[in-house]
């Protein structure tokens, strides 16, 4: 290892068996984990941010992340109320359908992102061609 990586300052936090935190020390003497209450909110959060739901949430333009919400809360609410193992044939075509619903909300936001995206590049491209033309006449 380098001279630099062993002459860094190391936390001064214990672990939970009691040994000292060997992690380097980031700010105040403590290593990322050790930070204390100031960390608390990152370390509940957690990964939240690239969780697979939020990934999705984030297809969905912004005016149809409220009917998705509802259609959300109708399946809940369609699942508990619903038997179980006697669920009857009703009841599994409503979750099913609210379940297409709701994957064909997530289809119409990825396919109008990639439209505008699509018109971005046009216009790009577009704005790119009549610079040429004028510094190029025919």
């Amino acid at each position: 290892m380098s001279d630099a990586y062993e002459k860094r300052e190391r936390c001064q936090a214990l672990k939970f068996n009691g040994e000292p935190c060997t992690a380097p020390a980031v700010r105040n003497g403590h290593c990322i984990g050790h930070q204390g209450a100031e960390n608390a909110e990152w370390r509940k959060a957690g990964g939240a941010a690239t969780s697979n739901a939020n990934r999705a949430a984030k297809l969905l333009p912004s005016r149809l992340q409220p009917i998705e919400r509802a259609l959300e809360t109708v399946f809940v609410d369609l699942f508990h109320k619903s038997t179980g193992k006697d669920r009857d044939v009703r009841e599994a075509t409503a979750l099913a359908t609210v379940a297409l619903a709701i994957g064909k909300m997530f289809q119409i936001g990825e396919s109008e992102q990639r439209l505008r995206d699509l018109e971005e590049s046009v216009a790009e491209w577009q704005k790119d061609a009549e610079r040429d033309r004028s510094r190029w006449p025919a």
